[in-house]
C-alpha cells in the first residue's frame, strides 16, 4: 500500500485523470498496489478528511512534456515521473491517518511530502477503513497470499463481499488481458480502457455459503466482459478451459 499526497489545487486532477506526478521515482512498488490519495491537511475545508479516495497502481514511468502540460500545466520542470492508476474508489468513511488507532507512527506519514510506502503493520489497520462495513466485510489478511472472500450476508438477498485487494493481486499476477481470448481493453481503447477487466471467481460465489480462503492467483482469473458472460451463459458456470475450447473450435471453422 502507498500514500500519494496532493495539494488541493491538483487533487481534482489526480482523481479525474487517475494520474499523479513525482520529481523522483518511488521505490518498492508493484502493479495492482492500493494507493491512498491524501489531500494536504492545509487544503481540507472545515471537517473534510484527507483520505477520501483510493486507486490501484498500474505503472510508474518517466513522464513526457506533453503529459505534464496536459495534466499539470505550469510544472514542466518539476515532475519527472508519472504514476498511472485505475479503479478509483470513494472511501465510504473518509479519514485521516491520525484517526487510525494504534498506527505505528503518525509523524512518519506527516513528514511525507509526495509519496510513501505504508508500513505493513499499518496496512492491516487501514484496510478495514476502506470497506463499507468493517464489521461485515472480510478484509482480514491471514497471510500475504491469503484473503477471506465471499462472506455470506443475509440482507434482502444473499450477497458476497468481493475483496478489492484480492482482485488487485489477481491482476498484478495475471495481467489485464482476458485469459480466454487475450482481449485487452487498454490495447483496444487506449487510455479509456486502461486497467479495465472483469475478475472471475473460479469457484462460483453462488455456491459458497460461508467465508472461504481465496488465493488471488489460483482462485481468480481476469476475463473480458464477453468471455465472462459466456462462462455464465448456460446457467451452469462453465470452466475457462471449456469456453476457450469452444472459441478455438469456432475459430478453426472460419
Amino acid at each position: 500500500m502507498l500514500i500519494f499526497k496532493t495539494s488541493g489545487q491538483t487533487f481534482e486532477s489526480v482523481i479525474r485523470n487517475e494520474k499523479h506526478a513525482f520529481p523522483n521515482c518511488p521505490k518498492n512498488w508493484f502493479r495492482g498496489e492500493t494507493v491512498l490519495v491524501s489531500k494536504n491537511k492545509a487544503d481540507c475545508i472545515h471537517s473534510e478528511k484527507q483520505i477520501s479516495y483510493t486507486m490501484s497502481l498500474l505503472d510508474i514511468r518517466p513522464t513526457t512534456d506533453n503529459e505534464i502540460r496536459k495534466y499539470w500545466p505550469g510544472n514542466d520542470s518539476r515532475w519527472k515521473y508519472i504514476a498511472i492508476c485505475t479503479e478509483t474508489s470513494h472511501v465510504p468513511n473518509p479519514f485521516n491517518l491520525d484517526d487510525v488507532p494504534n498506527l505505528s507512527s503518525t509523524q512518519h506519514y506527516k513528514d511525507v511530502q509526495i509519496f510513501a510506502k505504508i508500513k505493513s503493520e499499518d496496512e492491516a489497520l487501514i484496510l478495514p477503513l476502506l470497506t463499507p462495513s468493517s464489521s461485515n466485510t472480510p478484509d482480514e489478511i491471514i497471510s500475504p497470499e491469503q484473503y477471506y472472500e465471499g462472506a455470506y450476508q443475509k440482507i434482502s438477498v444473499n450477497s458476497y463481499e468481493r475483496n478489492l485487494k484480492a482482485r488487485r493481486e489477481c491482476i498484478a499476477h495475471h495481467g489485464l488481458s482476458c485469459a480466454i481470448c487475450r482481449f485487452n481493453f487498454g490495447n483496444r481503447y487506449g487510455e479509456l480502457g486502461e486497467g479495465y477487466i472483469h475478475v472471475h471467481h473460479v469457484v462460483p460465489l453462488s455456491k459458497i455459503g460461508k467465508e472461504y480462503t481465496v488465493d488471488p492467483v489460483k482462485d481468480l482469473i481476469p476475463l473480458c466482459a464477453n468471455c465472462h458472460a459466456m462462462v455464465h451463459r448456460t446457467g451452469t458456470t462453465l470452466t475457462v478451459d471449456q469456453v476457450r475450447k469452444s472459441l478455438k473450435t469456432r475459430l478453426r471453422k472460419k
